[in-house]
């Protein structure tokens, strides 16, 4: 069988960048047009309309992920297995959906996809988080990052995650240079971090994580209220965030800065690649 998708002409780049813009994947057009220029496979359309685009997912994980796939819901079981062979070709060993709604999983369980990460949202409008900063409990200090500190980020995250989540040092380094971080520091180091994101009058905390042994000390509210406060101050008309279902003390957390937890679930899917 013929494949449906095809790598992307410098026509498609021009009609598909606002929509990549507007759905907060590229902080503008010509973003996005730079990654497609680096890296052309990145970005397949098929008739109709039909487009997917694709990105590693963190450092040597040997996954490609889905950003986004527009396409009917009975394309998507063909859409996922061009994108298998794009995969293949590119030597990635595993395919990793985009974020799907529950109830709107079915096509890509008969691209034989499986569930491996449950996902809820928590947001806020920005009028509740204006005047919103961190007050770093006694002992500890709260900070912009600076590269110097991407070592001992690096080892924090390490700690709080399991390997499908965490980053890398390019990717860490370079959110540092784009993008806002903030430390908490104590009297051994640093003992939690915040990553977070402004684009198109919409804020995103990409991570939060405090070291065990300094949870329930509140260090974590500090560090939520600073950046929440930060993203409202930079004309954010709402923040969010996402974290996984089963994380009941994050969610506890968010919830008791005022955050309220979106109904619904959010899915990602993953397979296996064949050789």
């Amino acid at each position: 069988m013929s494949r449906y998708l095809h790598p992307a002409s410098e026509r498609d780049i021009d009609r598909l960048g606002p929509a990549a813009h507007s759905v907060q994947l590229y902080e503008d057009a010509g973003e996005f047009r730079r990654m497609w220029e680096a890296a052309p496979w990145r970005v397949q359309v098929g008739p109709g309309g039909d487009a997917a685009i694709l990105r590693p997912w963190r450092e040597g994980r040997g996954v490609l992920a889905l950003q986004a796939l527009w396409c009917p819901e009975s394309h998507v079981p063909r859409a996922i297995t061009d994108l298998e062979s794009v995969a293949r070709d590119q030597g990635f060993a595993r395919l990793l959906s985009p974020l799907v709604a529950s109830e709107a999983v079915r096509p890509y369980l008969r691209a034989h996809m499986t569930p491996c990460q449950s996902i809820v949202t928590f947001r806020m409008d920005s009028r509740s988080a204006q005047e919103m900063r961190g007050q770093a409990p006694q002992g500890v200090v709260l900070r912009r990052a600076v590269p110097e500190d991407v070592p001992e980020i690096l080892a924090l995250d390490a700690l709080c995650f399991d390997e499908f989540w965490s980053y890398g040092t390019k990717e860490l380094s370079d959110y540092l240079v784009t993008n806002r971080a903030a430390v908490a520091e104590g009297t051994d180091g640093l003992i939690g971090y915040t990553l977070c994101t402004v684009a198109g009058g919409a804020g995103t905390l990409g991570r939060l994580a405090i070291h065990p042994s300094a949870r329930r000390r509140g260090v974590g509210t500090a560090l939520l209220r600073d950046a929440v406060g930060y993203m409202a101050r930079q004309d954010a008309a709402m923040v969010s965030l996402c974290t996984q279902e089963h994380n009941v003390a994050s969610r506890s957390l968010y919830t008791g800065v005022g955050m309220r937890e979106l109904p619904g679930r959010l899915e990602l899917l993953m397979k296996e690649l064949r050789r």
